[in-house]
């Protein structure tokens, strides 16, 4: 029987598969590439004092559009992300999000909804009870579930490049301690969207 993370490992490719139809489909277009510099900090979604302790971190990544006519477009993305949690890990993140874009001129909203992978590289000890009722040591990798939810704007300069900056809402699972079920974390985003021609 298959375990939890070779599960979650097969889901996760199995929502990267449309990414890899709709590319082969669209040999005449190249894939853009994304890069975003970003700030995380792990709190629930507030206004007040957000980002006081920000935690550096990069995106890069594409996205494949189902709709290329104007002035709305539907795309999915495909991106790998590290940042660097100061008092808690070192992570990586896979990640695919489907996206919903509003042209107004070259200036547009966008919204998106998506699912991805975490490894994480605790930078604590850490220790599980053993079957002898002691304390061992345990891996210092985590492997967690994270959807998301991201809101943005964008500006396209001209038919190659896009400068963008998004707010994205994360949830670790699984995180149990002290009966919450999940980790709040709150990413900010601030990159460039380059197309070639």
């Amino acid at each position: 029987m298959l375990n939890y993370h070779t599960r979650l490992l097969a889901a996760l490719i199995y929502l990267f598969l449309p990414c890899g139809s709709l590319q082969a489909q669209e040999k005449t277009h190249s894939l853009p590439i994304s890069v975003s510099l970003l700030a995380e900090t792990i709190t629930l979604p507030r206004t007040k004092n957000v980002f006081n302790r920000l935690n550096p971190g990069i995106r890069i990544g594409t996205e494949f559009s189902y709709s290329r006519g104007k002035p709305t477009q539907w795309f999915q993305t495909l991106s790998l992300t590290y940042y660097r949690h100061k008092q808690l890990h070192d992570a990586f993140l896979l990640n695919t999000q489907v996206g919903w874009r509003r042209y107004v001129g070259n200036f547009y909203p966008e919204v998106l909804l998506g699912v991805g992978y975490g490894l994480q590289h605790s930078s604590m000890h850490r220790f599980t009870n053993s079957s002898k009722g002691t304390f061992e040591k345990a891996s210092p990798f985590m492997h967690k579930l994270m959807p998301s939810l991201a809101l943005g704007v964008g500006y396209r300069i001209n038919t190659v490049t896009a400068v963008f900056t998004r707010y994205e809402f994360m949830a670790e699972l699984p995180f149990v301690y002290n009966g919450n079920p999940l980790l709040p974390h709150q990413l900010l985003h601030t990159g460039v969207l380059l197309q070639k021609n």
